[in-house]
C-alpha cells in the first residue's frame, strides 16, 4: 500500500468522520480502519513529543516532552538515559 500525506487538520477530520459514519454490519473492515486511524494518530503524537523535545527553547518543556516521547514509545524506564 502507498503512503500519502494530508495535513493534520484534514487526517483528524476524516478519523471523526469515519467514526461517527461508519457502516457498522462490515465490522471487520471497520475494525481495520479504526486500527489504522489509532496507530496513525499515535505516530503523529510521538512524532510532535519528539519534535518539541529536540526543539523547545524551554528546558523543563523538553525534558517533559522527552519523557512523553519515550512512555508513547514503549521504552522501559531501564533503558532510558
Amino acid at each position: 500500500m502507498k503512503n500519502i500525506k494530508i495535513p493534520t487538520e484534514l487526517f483528524e477530520m476524516l478519523a471523526g468522520y469515519i467514526h461517527d459514519h461508519y457502516d457498522m454490519e462490515d465490522m471487520s473492515r471497520y475494525h481495520k480502519i479504526e486500527t489504522g486511524i489509532r496507530r496513525k494518530y499515535e505516530a503523529m503524537q510521538r512524532h510532535e513529543y519528539y519534535t518539541i523535545s529536540k526543539t523547545d527553547v524551554s528546558e523543563d518543556i523538553r525534558e517533559w516532552a522527552r519523557k512523553e516521547y519515550l512512555d508513547a514509545a514503549g521504552i522501559h524506564k531501564d533503558f532510558r538515559w
